[in-house]
């Protein structure tokens, strides 16, 4: 990333159908999965980050070790991820130099594939039921930060819900610029964020310079600046 720029993952969600179902899908998931059905998200990962994959393991694995309270703040609040699959031989870095294309200190990134169960945006609800999902939302960044996963991308497409036994269920989506607080190869200080939504000292000069730490109050601002952008 040069300096004033944005990171991106050109995402692309498109819905798939699914024949057959694996065995190993646990059957909660299964009904969810016939109810909704199944999307199909492409995005273009950076090489170094910590994917997606990686992350909602680290979720499944921290949450044995939380407290009651957490653990119910996470639970059913996090997509399952069903199948996931990386395309190594379309990384960018190959692609320019198959191109000719020389570029210094340009990042490297590799086009991932992940199927997840269809959800639906929080923008479709309103009154209590909006403010519920919010919330839940909220609740569940909050238990996965103080677990050392901070999500650094809260924005109104990532702020989702689903209906379970007549519930709605808020989610927490899109951990593709999520980092962990125990990776010591990422220093915590790249500007990552959805632009209209980003804290404002992360659009600060010494921000976009690596000179801003992403700290929980940044996040927590993204989340005011959704419920802002929903309600204007």
């Amino acid at each position: 990333m040069r300096p004033w720029g944005i990171k991106g993952c050109a995402t692309t969600i498109f819905e798939v159908e699914h024949p057959i179902l694996p065995p190993s899908i646990p059957e909660t998931l299964r009904n969810q999965l016939e109810k909704d059905g199944m999307i199909a998200k492409l995005s273009w990962s950076q090489s170094k980050q910590v994917s997606e994959r990686e992350i909602i393991k680290e979720i499944s694995k921290s949450m044995r070790n939380m407290n009651p309270e957490d653990w119910v703040a996470v639970k059913g609040h996090v997509l399952d991820l069903i199948a996931y699959r990386v395309f190594n031989e379309y990384e960018t870095k190959k692609i320019r130099e198959d191109l000719g294309i020389e570029v210094e200190d340009m990042e490297n990134q590799v086009l991932i594939l992940s199927l997840f169960c269809q959800l639906k945006p929080i923008t479709d609800l309103e009154g209590k039921k909006f403010f519920r999902v919010w919330w839940d939302c909220i609740l569940c960044h909050w238990a996965l930060w103080e677990a050392g996963i901070h999500h650094s991308d809260i924005s109104e497409s990532n702020l989702m819900y689903y209906e379970h036994d007549n519930k709605i269920m808020g989610i927490l989506n899109d951990f593709d610029l999520a980092t962990l607080e125990s990776n010591k190869g990422l220093t915590g200080l790249d500007c990552t964020g959805t632009l209209p939504f980003m804290a404002c000292s992360l659009l600060q000069s010494d921000a976009l310079h690596y000179h801003v730490e992403h700290l929980y109050e940044h996040d927590l601002e993204s989340f005011f600046w959704v419920l802002t952008w929903i309600a204007h």
